[in-house]
């Protein structure tokens, strides 16, 4: 099964879905930037069907955050990479 999360982080960012992973974030991907995160905060909520609180958007900052959270929130993100 692809994984959902990183097919939509790599479009969003346009980079590769190889080159994402769990620790690709703010801090190590270049094309992630201030403007790209708000983009890709709503294409997760999007993609699958949820509403982050303003409170933790600025949190969700890596992929691994973002896949935690849509945990939290009951969503199944595919298989982590």
């Amino acid at each position: 099964m692809p994984d959902k999360l990183i097919t939509t982080v790599a479009e969003v960012l346009q980079v590769a879905p190889d080159s994402v992973n769990e620790t690709t974030s703010m801090e190590n991907c270049p094309a992630w930037d201030s403007l790209r995160h708000f983009s890709l905060i709503l294409a997760v909520e999007d993609a699958f069907g949820v509403s982050f609180s303003s409170d933790d958007i600025p949190s969700l900052t890596e992929v691994a955050a973002l896949r935690a959270e849509l945990a939290r929130l009951g969503r199944t993100t595919g298989a982590a990479s």
